[in-house]
């Protein structure tokens, strides 16, 4: 299931998006290189049951608009063959819209096209048409660009093309990207492994929010390894696939984040000094938790929602209550949705915690789960 924040930001973006299809307006989102311009299209699609058809920008062609010309016979009132013209066939993206009857037509790095490739565009956002068919009204064009700075060998857009388009400037607050990660984009499938490595890269990044998105300054810099919310999601499913072993781990992250990050977030996690998994379930209330840190119980929790089972589901809960009760509600609340996803996917049997119902309750309210239908 695709993953979509509920902040306030992305609800306000999502309103300007299904505003504009309404109003049959073309809508492009700017924003920096890995901030999530491209998932979102594609979890909208997903969420609106919308069949997505991508045009790259950097890759386009002027035939991928208009099609490639080809012969059509014409022939007269009786059937006679007469002479042959020339026809543009559909692309195979357009004859997929035109069978669905409605879809996303979504034009990534836009600014990469070249102006051939945009002044097609021009034609096909005044008209939708594409060879001799039209696509359907239902048809939703939408794009996305990089900032003009970060865009290699990118183009101006065209007045006339930009004039047509509603502009979105898209820069979420990093703590919409917090809750995607806990959430772990809505995929309840997710490894044990990956849900450990995505709640320390998040408890991480709490402490260091200036490394959640800093592409460097020079373009040779720039175009090796440095942290984004894009990268930091590939470096949690990179090191939750690789042994335990610092050598390997270190060459990963330090090839997805660059060295400098890469040894900042090796030290702080030497920092954590975690109690064992075990402990932790056996007792948690032995646990200081109103004197722990919050990121330490940030990767405690998360590592207990990444291992719960059948056979240490009302421990698991228990710790969950202990934190609750040990003035990290908070941190226990944000992690709810997770949890409970995971205990769905198991289909385990919570018909013996009927005692911790209670607390279970109070901390789904507050993390806004209570009637919301997240999952």
């Amino acid at each position: 299931m695709a993953y979509v924040s509920g902040s306030d930001y992305t609800r306000g973006v999502l309103a300007v998006l299904i505003a504009a299809r309404a109003a049959g307006i073309p809508v492009i989102l700017w924003g920096a290189p890995g901030t999530g311009k491209t998932s979102l299209i594609y979890a909208l699609g997903e969420s609106e049951g919308l069949l997505v058809k991508l045009l790259l920008g950097s890759t386009m062609d002027p035939t991928d608009l208009s099609g490639l010309p080809a012969l059509k016979a014409v022939t007269d009132g009786e059937g006679q063959h007469v002479y042959n013209v020339t026809e543009n066939t559909v692309p195979q993206w357009g004859d997929e819209l035109i069978q669905a009857g409605k879809g996303i037509l979504f034009a990534d790095e836009l600014n990469n096209s070249t102006p051939t490739v945009q002044s097609g565009l021009l034609t096909l956002l005044q008209d939708k048409k594409i060879g001799n068919r039209k696509l359907p009204d239902d048809v939703w064009i939408l794009a996305a660009s990089n900032e003009p700075e970060d865009a290699a060998d990118g183009y101006e857009l065209a007045p006339p093309l930009a004039n047509r388009l509603l502009h979105i400037q898209w820069n979420p607050p990093k703590e919409d990207w917090f809750d995607g990660m806990l959430a772990n984009w809505g995929d309840n499938l997710a490894s044990a492994e990956q849900v450990q490595e995505r709640s320390k890269i998040v408890a991480f990044l709490k402490n260091y929010p200036n490394l959640l998105q800093a592409q460097p300054k020079t373009d040779a810099a720039a175009g090796k390894a440095w942290p984004s919310r894009r990268s930091w999601d590939n470096a949690a499913k990179a090191l939750a696939a690789a042994p335990n072993n610092d050598t390997i781990r270190n060459m990963i992250l330090t090839g997805l984040i660059g060295e400098e990050a890469s040894v900042q977030f090796f030290k702080w996690e030497k920092s954590l000094s975690l109690p064992s998994h075990e402990s932790v379930l056996n007792n948690p209330e032995a646990l200081d938790w109103k004197a722990m840190r919050a990121d330490v119980a940030l990767t405690i929790l998360n590592r207990v929602v990444a291992f719960v089972r059948a056979d240490n589901l009302k421990q698991s809960v228990n710790v969950f209550v202990a934190a609750k009760h040990g003035t990290k509600g908070d941190i226990a609340s944000s992690l709810m949705v997770s949890f409970l996803g995971r205990v769905k996917e198991q289909k385990l049997d919570v018909s013996a915690l009927s005692p911790l119902i209670k607390d279970m309750a109070d901390l789904m309210v507050k993390s806004g789960m209570s009637g919301a239908g997240n999952q």
